[in-house]
């Protein structure tokens, strides 16, 4: 299916990907997210990523600026082609945005949900945890998800993402980025990608 509007429900960093291949390609994209410095945070991201997409070709058809900003989900997903779901993994939220976008879209609109994909082979899980919160990085991360990781544990017995252990990984990470902004990372980030992804595409 052809499309031509897209909506991001969610504006994090995987929002904000999606939000950034739909404009390179030459769409338009609403975006809703309830945090209130969502637009800025979009934007630098769409900023940041548009040179590591102008080298595989993706930015040719490129719209940076065709996006807009809701306040809420359904006004967002009216008269898209595709929503693209980007909540945080907690089944009550996703029930909720679900319920909220429904009554609100087209009978033909796709509506796709979304993880995270090559990133891990780029730099491994700890790092990209810490780029996966946005600007709060590794501590932001735990904070957002310890419950959702402990869920996924229950059955592993006492482990669990305590405090101390949020601690300890974010001062890990800490050392290994040495001081590198989370700007910086995503950046290099972006071009391991593509250094893979070049480096296998006569085997594809």
């Amino acid at each position: 299916m052809e499309f031509k509007h897209a909506a991001c429900l969610g504006g994090g960093v995987i929002g904000a990907s999606w939000a950034a291949l739909f404009l390179a390609s030459g769409r338009s994209v609403a975006m809703y997210d309830p945090d209130p410095d969502v637009e800025r945070k979009v934007r630098d991201y769409v900023e940041t990523a548009c040179p590591t997409m102008t080298e595989p070709g993706l930015t040719r058809n490129g719209a940076p600026d065709a996006i807009t900003f809701h306040t809420d989900a359904a006004s967002a997903v009216a008269g898209v082609g595709l929503a693209q779901e980007n909540v945080p993994e907690g089944l009550p939220i996703k029930h909720a945005i679900f319920a909220e976008i429904e009554p609100a879209l087209t009978p033909d609109a796709i509506v796709a949900s979304s993880a995270s994909g090559l990133r891990w082979a780029a730099m491994g899980p700890t790092m990209l945890v810490n780029l996966g919160a946005g600007e709060g990085g590794h501590r932001a991360f735990c904070d957002r998800f310890s419950d959702t990781f402990n869920g996924w544990r229950d059955d592993l017995g006492e482990l669990y993402l305590t405090d101390e252990a949020a601690h300890l990984l974010a001062e890990g990470v800490e050392a290994v980025a040495r001081g590198k902004a989370l700007t910086e990372l995503a950046e290099k980030r972006g071009e391991l990608i593509v250094t893979r992804r070049n480096s296998t595409s006569d085997l594809r």
